[in-house]
C-alpha cells in the first residue's frame, strides 16, 4: 500500500469517528441582557478517552468586540471530560436597536478534519436585549 493511499485511508477513518461522536451546543439561556455572561454548554458523547479541541465560530447580528468580548474560538475536553461551559460577555452599550430584537449570537460548534475542512456539530442562538436604564 503507497502512503497516499494510507493517508485516504487515515482521512477516512477520521471522517468515520467524527461521525460516531454526537455534540449537543445549547445556550444556558436563550436571552441575556447586555452586561450579562452568555454561557454555552456544550457536551459530548461516544469515546471520552481521548481529549477533544472543538472550535467555535460566532455569527449573527452581535458584533465581537462591541455587543460581546472578542472570544477565543476554541473549546477544549479532557480524556474523560463530557461536558463543558464556554462563557462570553455580552457588554452594554448605548446603542438602542430600532427594532427592538436587540443583537442575535449564533454560536456553531464544530470538529477539525483537516486544515481546510470543519465539520458542524451544533449551534445555538442567543439573544442579547438592550440594558434598560
Amino acid at each position: 500500500m503507497t502512503h497516499g493511499m494510507m493517508q485516504g485511508l487515515e482521512a477516512l477513518e477520521n471522517r468515520r469517528l467524527l461521525t460516531a461522536a454526537a455534540i449537543l451546543v445549547e445556550a444556558a439561556d436563550a436571552v441575556v441582557t447586555e452586561g450579562e455572561v452568555i454561557e454555552i454548554e456544550i457536551t459530548r458523547t461516544g469515546d471520552l478517552n481521548e481529549a477533544l479541541t472543538l472550535e467555535v465560530d460566532f455569527d449573527g447580528t452581535a458584533t465581537p468586540g462591541q455587543d460581546t468580548q472578542i472570544p477565543s474560538g476554541t473549546v477544549s475536553f479532557a480524556p474523560g471530560e463530557d461536558s463543558t461551559t464556554y462563557s462570553l460577555a455580552s457588554l452594554p452599550d448605548d446603542v438602542t436597536e430600532g427594532d427592538g430584537e436587540g443583537e442575535q449570537l449564533v454560536a456553531r460548534v464544530g470538529e477539525r478534519v483537516d486544515a481546510e475542512t470543519l465539520v458542524y456539530k451544533g449551534e445555538t442562538t442567543v439573544k442579547i436585549e438592550d440594558l434598560v436604564a
